[in-house]
């Protein structure tokens, strides 16, 4: 079956082995690896095991944005498969702000209240290279 491409060629659909489709291929690869080297990297720099499904928050810390939402589903994560406790973290970077400044320290008791306080990691705002990291050690 061909199809036109867009400058106007005919290409079999099932069998493209043309050059471009090799090189994209070649590129994503290189990318995925270097992806895989910066995770590493920056989880180095930031002190999570190369291991760990990181999930990450990254913000200011108030009520608008629920990251209360955020805690409490990992914390049904690990009620509906205990083994995932091992490996899931959770880290939210950032300080409370807004109406967060009413009761600062309420997710943390959250996370506590919840049994996953050795699962969520509290970073306070960070610079942006810094920020960089988490988000490249970040799943």
């Amino acid at each position: 079956m061909a199809r036109p491409t867009r400058n106007g060629t005919q290409r079999d659909v099932f069998t493209n082995t043309s050059r471009t489709h090799q090189n994209r291929h070649t590129i994503r690869a290189a990318k995925r690896q270097a992806n895989r080297q910066d995770r590493a990297a920056a989880r180095r720099a930031v002190g999570m095991p190369q291991d760990a499904v990181v999930l990450l928050f990254v913000g200011r810390i108030q009520p608008l944005k629920a990251p209360d939402v955020l805690v409490r589903a990992v914390a049904r994560m690990i009620e509906d498969a205990p083994w995932r406790r091992e490996k899931l973290r959770l880290v939210i970077v950032g300080g409370p702000s807004g109406s967060g400044l009413d009761k600062p320290l309420a997710l943390q008791a959250l996370a506590r209240e919840l049994g996953v306080k050795d699962v969520v990691d509290f970073v306070p705002p960070v610079d942006r290279s810094t920020l960089v990291r988490w988000f490249h050690a970040a799943d």
